[in-house]
């Protein structure tokens, strides 16, 4: 006879799995219709390539890694809705490769509670409509994802071995995927320093740079791939308006982990007291200031929390107010270890681009603070208490995505490109 507690966690992912086949077969696409265009605006650079790998293409500012896997696949079916099919089947190894990263960090975690952690990752709507429509998103996940196993792997750093190649060789795939991925080489070449003799430290710089130079060849043949579509940089010295967004975006993963604390731990607010003030002050320092010279266009991005200010508020309260608590989380995560300092910084600062989305974080940043984050919060954050708190507010989180898609309160404005002489908005 099934023990359903014993097996809950397969149950829980099988039936998060048919509600991104239902997803598929409605076409759901709550990014406003992004993604979707994105697919077919993209799928002639995909149809090309399927007949030569050396072509490049205005239509896209992503490196084509995930467009020549796609196109192999195209390949094979020739047929959209298949191919699209095809690519949502590959997207499980998200959540599974989360699953085997969380058995490896956790020892003492169950394979039962990390798949049932694991299964939130299927209510993230940048992950649904990214599988759903075959987006390069998905295939920088699992890259990154592969590249975290290896990462989580290595226990000896006297000298090199296959755990370190492998966890930067697939980093460097999910660069060629996404380029935004290429921040993390910064927390490796930092953790490597740390722990590497000062040779073995030069072998890691020089294996990077040989991974690059294919990348290098590629924006010398494309600017755009380092420049974008108008040819101003992807990256905007604009921290007054990344840091506002990027705090607010960070506090939306946070807010289950605030809510159990608060409920299980009734003295931590007194506890750290002093602290929270201080963070708090400088929180709404930087702000305040932040605000003053603050130009976002809430259309394209900005996260949850700014289109909920000026769509319910018609003011910008509501997400000042989340970036202050996101700051003082920042804050506090950054006191409790060094090395949550260094990758806290690199999405803070790394981040910073004329647009900031959502789906940058999502699920990225759900993964970090599983698998990167060093914190004396896992015993909330693998607590089954908190996860049911998850699901319900993730649940919450993204129906208000799809009423959103209904009702179009934060249609994104998509990039503007060139193709044949044409402009195409996607």
């Amino acid at each position: 006879m099934l023990n359903l507690y014993k097996n809950n966690g397969i149950i829980i992912f099988v039936v998060a799995f048919f509600t991104l086949l239902v997803g598929f077969f409605l076409n759901e696409d709550v990014s406003g219709g992004g993604t979707s265009t994105d697919f077919y605006v993209t799928l002639s650079y995909v149809t090309d390539l399927k007949y030569s790998l050396f072509l490049s293409s205005e239509i896209t500012i992503h490196l084509p890694l995930h467009y020549i896997l796609l196109s192999k696949i195209d390949y094979l079916v020739n047929d959209q809705t298949i191919l699209r099919f095809i690519f949502l089947l590959i997207s499980i190894l998200v959540p599974f490769l989360f699953y085997l990263c969380l058995k490896i960090k956790f020892k003492s975690l169950s394979s039962n509670d990390a798949l049932i952690i694991s299964s939130l990752i299927f209510l993230f709507p940048s992950f649904r409509y990214s599988a759903i429509w075959a987006n390069a998103h998905i295939t920088a996940l699992i890259f990154f994802l592969l590249s975290s196993y290896f990462f989580l792997k290595i226990k000896i750093f006297s000298n090199l071995n296959i755990n370190i190649y492998l966890n930067l060789f697939f980093l460097s795939l999910a660069t060629y995927s996404r380029q935004y991925y290429a921040l993390f080489f910064l927390y490796y070449l930092y953790f490597y320093y740390k722990n590497f003799k000062l040779l073995n430290f030069m072998y890691v710089v020089f294996y990077i740079f040989l991974l690059s130079i294919p990348g290098w060849i590629l924006i010398y043949n494309n600017s755009q791939f380092l420049l974008g579509s108008s040819g101003s940089p992807m990256f905007s010295f604009k921290l007054y308006n990344s840091f506002l967004i990027i705090s607010s975006i960070v506090l939306t993963y946070f807010i289950p982990l605030i809510f159990i604390i608060l409920l299980k731990n009734k003295n931590f607010l007194f506890k750290n007291s002093s602290f929270l003030i201080i963070s708090a002050l400088i929180s709404i320092s930087i702000v305040l200031i932040s605000s003053i010279f603050f130009d976002y266009n809430f259309k394209v991005g900005g996260g949850i929390f700014a289109k909920a200010s000026r769509y319910l508020f018609s003011n910008n309260l509501l997400f000042y107010l989340s970036s202050i608590f996101g700051f003082i989380i920042i804050f506090y995560i950054a006191r409790e270890h060094r090395d949550n300092l260094i990758i806290l910084s690199i999405i803070l600062f790394g981040f910073s681009g004329s647009y900031v989305l959502q789906k940058y974080f999502e699920p990225m940043f759900f993964m970090i603070l599983y698998l990167y984050i060093k914190t004396n919060f896992y015993k909330y954050l693998l607590n089954m208490k908190f996860i049911f708190i998850s699901y319900l507010y993730y649940f919450f989180y993204y129906i208000s995505t799809l009423v959103n898609s209904f009702y179009k309160f934060g249609t994104s404005v998509y990039f503007i490109i060139t193709l044949r002489n044409r402009k195409i908005f996607f």
